[in-house]
């Protein structure tokens, strides 16, 4: 079973990430391979699959070549997953939303599938006619979270209430919210670390020199070792599909601070949840940290993502029509449930 990622956005990050665990799962003997598209391209070239899922950014500007896409692939069967667009992402960013939603529609009645990577995110498609139910499906996001569970038995080695915050540098991610928050705490033993790359950097920075406290370190690939030292790992989005962020903190055992909008609020089992998204709201959240009772919250954060992963494996399994990963789910069921308890 050959299946093509189309994928618009080489930059590390969400997208890459599901692709390349995708990849690694190998339903059905399947070869996985991804093809870069330059958006804005008008026509779509010739795609050997027997599958492809696309990765893209809908837009005006790239319809044409969707609808070339679907004409070349008359036979294929084409899924996209939406990674992007959400509650919060119209709030914050679509002026005309009759204008945004039609274009959703036409982009979205080219595929035979559409992936909603949220319950949340599914919700909104629905309640704005977005896509046919009977081609709607939900496929919660996961990532490989092996590395992140070894994280969780390692020991913390800061005596600072250590709060991370991952990300790209960009309004989506609402890092200034929390930089300013954090800047009206006065809890000498809180210490913020921002790990990212992004256009906003320059003015986060700035926001943040005045205070010791706030320590900017350049984007990893190698997540875990941020997640080893953090106590807590905020997320203070402003609008988020998913948050995988979010997943990989409870797997690697820390407290999750969040905004709890669009698909965050899905994780909120195990999360702390500002009462606004406001710098404000995250003031009166940091200032509960000393005293909060972590325990309870890591163990239920940890149980939620292996409750995640098998959902996740066992709804690309239906997609990719393989019986052999009931095995593999139970297996992985087994060997996570005895870290957790």
């Amino acid at each position: 079973m050959k299946i093509v990622h189309l994928v618009d956005d080489n930059k590390p990050g969400g997208v890459l990430v599901m692709v390349n665990r995708l990849k690694s799962l190998a339903f059905q003997d399947s070869t996985h391979s991804i093809t870069f598209v330059k958006r804005g391209s008008f026509l779509a070239q010739k795609i050997d699959a027997d599958l492809i899922i696309s990765h893209l950014a809908m837009s005006w500007r790239n319809l044409p070549f969707l609808i070339s896409l679907r004409n070349r692939h008359a036979s294929v069967k084409l899924i996209h997953i939406e990674h992007t667009y959400c509650t919060g992402f119209e709030i914050h960013n679509v002026k005309h939303t009759k204008r945004f939603r039609n274009m959703l529609r036409i982009s979205y009645s080219l595929f035979n599938s559409i992936i909603a990577v949220s319950n949340a995110q599914s919700e909104w498609m629905e309640n704005a006619s977005l896509v046919a139910p009977d081609r709607l499906i939900v496929v919660p996001n996961c990532v490989d979270l092996k590395k992140f569970e070894q994280v969780a038995q390692s020991p913390k080695k800061t005596d600072k209430i250590s709060i991370a915050a991952i990300g790209r540098f960009h309004r989506q991610k609402g890092f200034d919210l929390l930089i300013q928050g954090f800047l009206a705490t006065k809890n000498p033993n809180l210490e913020l670390k921002l790990v990212g790359y992004g256009p906003d950097e320059k003015s986060l920075k700035k926001l943040a020199e005045k205070d010791s406290r706030i320590i900017f370190e350049a984007f990893s690939e190698t997540p875990q070792d941020i997640y080893k030292e953090a106590t807590f790992v905020a997320v203070p989005s402003r609008w988020e599909a998913f948050g995988l962020v979010a997943q990989e903190a409870r797997a690697a055992g820390c407290v999750v601070l969040s905004s709890g909008i669009d698909g965050l609020k899905e994780q909120s089992v195990s999360t702390e949840l500002v009462a606004e998204a406001t710098s404000e709201g995250w003031t009166a959240l940091l200032e509960k940290l000393p005293n909060m009772q972590r325990t309870q919250l890591i163990k239920r954060g940890r149980q939620q993502t292996v409750l995640e992963e098998i959902r996740f494996l066992m709804r690309w399994a239906e997609l990719f029509k393989d019986d052999r990963a009931s095995s593999f789910q139970k297996k992985r069921l087994r060997n996570v449930l005895s870290l957790v308890g």
